[in-house]
């Protein structure tokens, strides 16, 4: 079963060294992540700042590199975890670059789209046709927009979150995590009122309980004419056993 694990960049890049087939180590990068079959280790993805100068506008993230040793489907489960962790950080937009030879399946699986044939100079205003092994070979540009993630998977992404007031903390509730609990009442209230219950849940950073709906008691109609019907036939009998 693979995992995704969160890793340093430098045995990210050392991985990218031994493995990759065509790029080299990126020079640096925002995060890395890891995955894992098992404790073997067999894949990593190094994240940063846009290389091309024009889409560094704050809300892109380029994933530098997705490097596995061959082990099935995690390439396209980093690709996945990338995007993820990219639309909790607040981007909107993740693009990466392959080989026009690379029929990108990892990249249509993790809801890439093909955004054309990349290839232009660096940043220093000079081409770099040492970066790659194969510079023959141009690099093809896909990218994903987080909204449009959104909508594919909008169950996913299309829950409400809820805010804690102490920490500010935003999290969406899981079902198996919000319980019903009840408001503190006194003696005198516990005689003359109903109690006031609420679905609540605790937040997961500093572990307040977050009130999200007052429920309204349930009452259950047929239950109560079932009742009736029952004291009516009890009436009917003691009647017939007075006759």
């Amino acid at each position: 079963m693979l995992e995704i694990r969160p890793t340093h960049l430098k045995p990210a890049r050392e991985f990218v060294g031994k493995y990759h087939r065509h790029n080299i180590p990126p020079v640096g990068g925002k995060f890395a992540i890891s995955c894992f079959e098992g404790e073997r280790l067999c894949g990593v993805a190094i994240c940063g700042r846009p290389t091309a100068r024009k889409l560094d506008d704050g809300a892109t993230l380029e994933i530098y590199r997705n490097c596995t040793d061959g082990t099935r489907n995690a390439c396209t489960k980093l690709y996945g975890a990338c995007v993820r962790i990219a639309r909790d950080m607040g981007y909107k937009k993740v693009i990466t670059y392959t080989l026009e030879s690379e029929n990108g399946a990892s990249l249509r699986a993790a809801n890439f789209t093909f955004a054309g044939s990349a290839g232009g100079i660096a940043w220093t205003g000079t081409r770099r046709r040492d970066y790659y092994v194969s510079p023959e070979e141009p690099p093809s540009a896909s990218t994903v927009n987080i909204k449009s993630h959104e909508r594919s998977y909008s169950i996913m992404f299309s829950k409400k979150k809820t805010e804690c007031r102490v920490c500010g903390y935003r999290f969406t509730p899981e079902r198996e995590n919000i319980y019903t609990a009840e408001e503190p009442r006194s003696m005198a209230d516990m005689l003359t009122k109903a109690p006031t219950r609420f679905s609540a849940v605790d937040c997961p950073v500093c572990g307040c309980q977050i009130a999200l709906a007052i429920r309204a008691p349930r009452i259950d109609f047929p239950a109560i004419v079932e009742r009736h019907d029952a004291d009516a036939e009890e009436t009917e009998g003691g009647e017939d056993e007075d006759r």
